[in-house]
């Protein structure tokens, strides 16, 4: 349940959300996913190595 009282819908200005994409999924050295055909757009590409 929602509350009735102290709500209010977000109107106005909202700030640009951040899109993430991932180019592969790699566990222990073998490759999951990889895209078959590296879209190129105009944004920054950030890449996250996670080390266990």
């Amino acid at each position: 349940m929602k509350p009735k009282k102290k709500t209010r819908k977000k109107r106005g200005h909202r700030q640009e959300i951040t899109r993430l994409m991932i180019d592969s999924i790699s566990l222990n050295g073998s490759i999951l996913t990889a895209s078959q055909e590296p879209i190129q757009e105009d944004t920054d590409t950030v890449s996250v190595v996670a080390a266990k």
